[in-house]
């Protein structure tokens, strides 16, 4: 029959009777994400993601499509070992190398103290990681430390990949222990060896971003009513794309100008990979974008294969005014 076990710290079910303890797992975790609990027949594991020297209780009970199916909760608790000396804490960092990707391992010498780890530019100091740190709080997560805490500290070994880089640079890694509830730096930040990125195989494949005409913002919103309010002041283009060759995914977006960035000889292609990347239409192949009046932007493209290869950028400048603008109906 199915059984849920799970266990969080005591403080949290300090005092409370079955009935309660089921009653806060269910207002916290609910029918859909309690499966993530439910087991079948006899299992061994690992709890992990907990605090160092903390008392935890876990539960075990019978439950089936949402009901309780045993009077009683089987309990236990268990104590966590304290962790050490944050600042004797060392990390091992072992990284695979692309041209804009890199793959990597991270082990700590000891495993109970959470960290944040990324790549960073070879000139990166410890106070540029930590105000990086900041803006991804900020401007990731709205400031909230809680739900940057739960998506990226890590504890313990592990791996991951950072995409986005430039090729034939130089970067390292860096690590750094923080209080996983209250955002504290806990010890120095620790950097590995500088590695370079690789040269870009590119791909074969190609886009084309497509726009014959745009429209002035304030004859849709006064044609189009309230829904289009937030076009007023603007110049709208439509824009639509076109590829070639075995795509994986894309990206395109507008950038303001500035001389010479149609040129690849002047801005490399890598410039704009990680904008394109973390900002860039990915969803959608076709797109209305809000554009300032009398402005030089840059429109720019990329795809990429299955084999992991950029395209060369594709890249236009235009320039948009109110005498272009063809009629809205």
């Amino acid at each position: 029959d199915p059984y849920v076990i799970m266990g969080v710290p005591t403080y949290e079910w300090e005092g409370y009777t079955d009935e309660e303890i089921y009653a806060w797992i269910m207002a916290y975790y609910g029918t859909f994400y309690i499966t993530d609990f439910i087991f079948e027949g006899n299992v061994s594991g690992t709890f992990s993601g907990m605090d160092p020297n903390t008392e935890y209780t876990f539960v075990a009970f019978g439950y089936e499509a949402g009901i309780r199916t045993t009077d009683t909760m089987v309990r236990a608790t268990a104590t966590t070992l304290p962790a050490g000396d944050p600042a004797d804490c060392t990390f091992d960092f072992q990284v695979e190398v692309g041209a804009t990707t890199i793959y990597a391992d991270i082990t700590p010498s000891d495993g109970a103290h959470y960290y944040y780890w990324m790549a960073y530019p070879a000139n990166y100091t410890a106070d540029d990681v930590k105000a990086n740190i900041k803006e991804v709080v900020d401007e990731w997560y709205y400031g909230d430390f809680a739900e940057f805490a739960y998506w990226e500290l890590s504890q313990g070994a592990t791996s991951g990949e950072v995409s986005g880089l430039s090729p034939n640079s130089p970067y390292k890694l860096a690590a750094v222990i923080m209080n996983n509830h209250t955002g504290d730096y806990l010890a120095d930040v620790v950097f590995g060896d500088t590695f370079y990125t690789t040269g870009v195989t590119y791909s074969d494949a190609t886009i084309t971003l497509h726009h014959n005409k745009y429209f002035d913002g304030d004859q849709i919103a006064a044609e189009g009513g309230e829904e289009y309010a937030d076009y007023m002041g603007w110049a709208v283009l439509p824009i639509s794309i076109s590829y070639t060759g075995d795509v994986s995914e894309y990206y395109y977006s507008v950038f303001q100008y500035s001389e010479g960035m149609e040129d690849p000889g002047q801005y490399d292609d890598s410039i704009f990979y990680a904008s394109l990347l973390d900002n860039g239409i990915w969803y959608y192949e076709a797109m209305d974008f809000a554009l300032y009046w009398d402005t030089d932007f840059l429109l720019v493209g990329l795809v990429i294969d299955f084999d992991g290869n950029y395209s060369h950028l594709y890249r236009e400048k235009i320039h948009l005014t109110k005498e272009g603008a063809s009629p809205a109906s």
